[in-house]
């Protein structure tokens, strides 16, 4: 029942964006909230993880003398999965569940009962918007952390594990892992419409007041992470496949 819900919502914003029938106003709204009020903890997040990526990894490099893989194996693993992952999470934690939250607000005060009276067909006006930001601007993010991951990376191989950067960096080039960059902004717009679809879909179906809020917002992280998983695997096994 829940997944067929997501389906509506999805279809119905889907189809006021190709008719031109969005609020500019709500979508520039939603855009600041998904990029200028979540970039300082998604850059935190990709620096402490870039730095945690390589520490981790400074024991085996030790052990093996691998010290020329180490930008190979630290770009293979945060372009296609770590990075992508990770800041999906932080996304639907820090905007979905903002999302969820405001439009549940407005469920539970009588405004979304106020725009059906006056004619507004609530699910597109409000879940349009938030597509238009989350969608396009998930993979931008990734983007955006990869580049704060590598370079946070690098600093950490060149102070803990004594590898200079510049042969971190030839090792990430010598990878050639544009194929594994083009996986994780994929996975960005997958992402991207999960929690949206997710977000949009619990926040106008909450019931039972400010604790159906509460209970809202919570089950929006929960079921959006699954969806980034089940998108993972997903275009995991189709990108495999299709190299294959």
């Amino acid at each position: 029942m829940f997944t067929g819900a997501l389906a509506m919502t999805t279809a119905s914003a889907t189809f006021a964006i190709l008719r031109g029938r969005i609020d500019y106003g709500l979508t520039l709204r939603q855009l600041r909230i998904v990029t200028i009020e979540s970039l300082p903890v998604m850059v935190l997040v990709a620096l402490l993880g870039g730095l945690v990526m390589v520490f981790e990894s400074a024991g085996a490099i030790e052990v093996t003398g691998a010290d020329g893989l180490l930008g190979w194996a630290f770009g293979l693993a945060t372009l296609s999965e770590v990075a992508p992952i990770l800041v999906a999470l932080m996304f639907a934690a820090r905007s979905g569940a903002r999302t969820t939250a405001e439009m549940g607000t407005k469920c539970v005060t009588g405004q979304i009962d106020a725009m059906r009276l006056l004619g507004v067909d609530p699910v597109p006006y409000l879940s349009a918007p938030v597509f238009v930001a989350m969608v396009p601007m998930l993979p931008l993010m990734i983007a955006l952390c990869d580049v704060c991951a590598i370079f946070a990376g690098a600093a950490g191989a060149a102070l803990v594990v004594g590898i200079p950067a510049d042969m971190f960096f030839i090792s990430m080039v010598e990878g050639r892992l544009l194929d594994e960059l083009l996986m994780g902004l994929v996975k960005g717009f997958f992402f991207g419409g999960a929690i949206a679809a997710v977000s949009c879909t619990l926040g106008l179906r909450i019931r039972g007041g400010a604790s159906g809020v509460g209970h809202a917002v919570n089950d929006c992280v929960v079921y959006s992470a699954v969806g980034i998983f089940i998108f993972d695997l997903l275009v995991d096994l189709v990108w495999l496949m299709a190299g294959a």
